[in-house]
């Protein structure tokens, strides 16, 4: 039995590996003499510096490559929450945005969404940590024009530490489009891959953008977890980056066509 929609998947439906390859700028030839030894535990330079540049005034040192967004939050919230912190995460939320630290004993304090995100949301809430997710899972809800902006500014005058995560920043519609990251500093901390709004979810690519000496504290974490990522992966997703204007905008209309499609049929 065939859906008319698949309501349940995060993602855009996944690409065959030819696809991908095609993506990425490569052929078939470009792997078969890749080096299977273990990547550099940090990640690849060539892919960290790519990763860096998707965001303002950040360089290579700065990013961990990760298996995937998952790895990422994990090793961040094991660095940044203490037992009996508050935590804030906007509701409804991603579980792991909230499971790990209810795990390590934090106070989980919701913020529910309404509409586009704003920055008096936070005013008056006191928190050892913000955990931003935008565009927002599962609502697909992103900041209003300017708020964004107002939101950091706020935050950073509270003293709070904040963990961007931007999984979906390549999403149309997301505000994000052809624009920066998040600027990382002093309290500031980042999340984020491409994989679901690429179609390659199976790469399990992602990464952690933070000061230099926690990334060295993540990356000594990472040592007891996945300790590397696959090269295949890092070589694959270095191309889907750096090449990712070829290919993305019809990604993004694919994705327009699906949201037009459902609201079309099922409104």
């Amino acid at each position: 039995m065939e859906a008319r929609c698949n309501a349940g998947e995060s993602g855009l439906s996944a690409f065959d590996l030819a696809d991908t390859l095609e993506h990425a700028g490569l052929k078939w030839s470009d792997l078969e003499r890749l080096s299977l030894a273990d990547s550099p535990n940090r990640g690849s330079l060539s892919l960290r510096a790519e990763i860096a540049s998707l965001y303002p005034n950040v360089n290579p040192d700065q990013v961990l490559v990760t298996t995937g967004t998952g790895e990422a939050l994990y090793l961040a919230f094991q660095l940044l929450v203490k037992l009996k912190d508050t935590v804030t995460v906007l509701w409804p939320a991603f579980q792991a945005l909230y499971e790990i630290p209810n795990a390590l004993g934090a106070r989980i304090e919701k913020i529910p969404i309404t509409g586009p995100l704003h920055q008096s949301m936070w005013e008056g809430i006191q928190a050892n940590l913000h955990i931003i997710n935008h565009p927002h899972n599962p609502t697909g809800q992103s900041f209003a024009e300017g708020e964004l902006d107002k939101t950091k500014k706020y935050l950073e005058q509270t003293g709070s530490k904040v963990l961007f995560d931007e999984h979906y920043r390549f999403l149309p519609g997301s505000g994000m489009l052809g624009e920066t990251g998040v600027a990382i500093q002093s309290g500031f901390y980042g999340t984020g891959s491409f994989t679901k709004c690429f179609g390659v979810t199976g790469l399990r690519v992602g990464w952690l953008v933070a000061d230099e000496k926690f990334i060295e504290r993540a990356r000594s974490f990472k040592d007891y977890l996945t300790h590397t990522v696959s090269p295949i992966s890092e070589r694959i997703a270095l191309g889907l980056l750096t090449n990712r204007n070829n290919f993305l905008p019809k990604i993004q209309t694919r994705v327009r066509n699906n949201i037009n499609l459902f609201e079309k049929n099922f409104h």
